[in-house]
């Protein structure tokens, strides 16, 4: 999974990201997006590679859009659509997830983050 590569998001939720990052004081852009990719691949809806937004929005560096983590994220995607690292789309399954995820966070975005939150994260005591 040493591949670099870069994603762009679409272009109508390049605003949303910084207003919202700063609303919600995540500091680095990078956190939303990882934020929105993780609740998209908790999503049980099946991503639709053929429905891709455009690619006119922020554009993230795998490197940047996950740091240190970048191996876990991606494998999490491999296992969530039965794929490998190496897979001719593997890319698009990046940038689906993450369009998707911010479509579901940013619905959200009058609220605080904590209850944003609660609504992505499954609760431990159920």
């Amino acid at each position: 999974m040493g591949m670099n590569y870069s994603i762009h998001t679409a272009e109508s939720f390049k605003i949303p990201i910084a207003s919202q990052s700063k609303s919600w004081n995540l500091g680095a852009e990078n956190v939303i997006a990882r934020l929105a990719f993780a609740a998209s691949l908790e999503s049980a809806e099946p991503i639709q590679l053929n429905e891709l937004l455009d690619s006119k929005g922020k554009e993230y560096n795998s490197k940047v859009l996950f740091g240190t983590l970048k191996a876990t994220y991606e494998s999490m995607l491999c296992m969530r659509e039965g794929i490998t690292a190496t897979h001719p789309e593997f890319k698009k399954y990046v940038k689906a997830h993450v369009d998707r995820g911010l479509g579901m966070i940013l619905e959200y975005s009058s609220m605080d983050f904590i209850d944003v939150l609660e609504r992505f994260v499954p609760d431990s005591s159920e």
